[in-house]
């Protein structure tokens, strides 16, 4: 089992272990980017885990990467991120992520009104 994390001193994201709490693979700037490092927690909320060994990420450009985490033979790390596919996300919507604090791209199930069929439309077009 794993987890995400940021180290700051190297200013770079790494997947850690759970059990142990050392670094399993580092994940290259080329998959997620921490930019300046203001914006930490927007990568954060683009983040999302599909098995024990895969997890999908979204960059501000609305393109979301599937990484799978195998296993190394360096001695540094134990595992490195490969990318496996790609995608392009319609209608990121990136003001909306920054804005709201418990917003979440994946997980963010917010209710609409009645008067809000253009956003219900926009939600059932992007899970299709």
């Amino acid at each position: 089992m794993y987890y995400l994390d940021f180290n700051k001193n190297q200013k770079v994201f790494v997947i850690k272990d759970t059990l142990t709490q050392t670094d399993y693979c580092e994940i290259s700037n080329g998959l997620m980017n921490p930019g300046s490092g203001k914006d930490i927690a927007l990568v954060g909320k683009k983040f999302q885990w599909i098995s024990n060994t895969h997890f999908r990420v979204i960059n501000n450009d609305g393109i979301e990467k599937t990484v799978k985490i195998v296993p190394s033979e360096t001695l540094k790390f134990k595992g490195e991120c490969i990318q496996v596919s790609y995608c392009s996300v319609p209608m990121l919507d990136i003001d909306y992520l920054r804005s709201e604090n418990s917003s979440h791209f994946f997980y963010d199930i917010s209710i609409t009104r009645e008067n809000q069929t253009i956003e219900r439309l926009k939600r059932k077009y992007q899970q299709y």
